[in-house]
């Protein structure tokens, strides 16, 4: 029974701080963001954030694993095609940056972007070459599945940055190019 009381404190610990970053994080970067200011808005004591946390980098790395493991990659474990797990994640990818399209909007010319980028690249080559190495049997690439995360994953990035700058009623058509790309694979 403790540890089912001590695990929801840490969970609802955890979602206040990561709230309260997010929430900050839409009008300004995290690099212009203070501790104390995470704590104010989560109502919680800066002892409390350190016993959860090394930094508020921490927290943002926290953030953005949390957020890859509800949106991104969850049940695709299933899925043998590697062209349709790649659209998926295409997809999903998409849906990501449009939800937090403010946040990402406000770190752009901030460091934290590019520790947030380098991540979610980190994140999806991870997927995809794992995906690969799964499904070998049915997946004709004859060459390296490292080789292929790689240019997945930064090819992903540089669509939706590059959908990113020229809006969000571009998102559609690029996902069909990257569809159309991935069938000829």
């Amino acid at each position: 029974k403790m540890n089912k009381k001590i695990d929801r404190r840490i969970i609802k610990t955890n979602e206040s701080l990561t709230s309260s970053l997010l929430s900050l994080m839409e009008n300004r970067p995290i690099e212009d963001i203070t501790i104390n200011e995470i704590c104010d808005l989560a109502k919680t004591r800066r002892a409390t954030f350190y016993q959860h946390f090394k930094d508020k980098y921490d927290l943002l790395t926290y953030i953005i694993n949390k957020i890859r493991l509800d949106y991104l990659v969850q049940g695709l474990n299933e899925i043998v095609d590697i062209k349709q797990f790649c659209t998926i994640l295409v997809e999903r990818s998409f849906k990501l940056f449009s939800r937090y399209r403010k946040l990402i909007k406000s770190s752009t010319s901030s460091p934290s972007f590019y520790l947030m980028e380098d991540i979610f690249t980190k994140e999806i080559m991870s997927a995809v070459k794992t995906k690969i190495d799964e499904t070998k049997n049915f997946f004709s690439y004859p060459g390296s599945s490292i080789f292929l995360s790689n240019v997945f994953a930064g090819a992903l990035m540089q669509v939706l940055k590059y959908s990113f700058k020229n809006g969000k009623e571009k998102e559609e058509e690029i996902i069909k190019e990257l569809s159309l790309f991935l069938s000829r694979l």
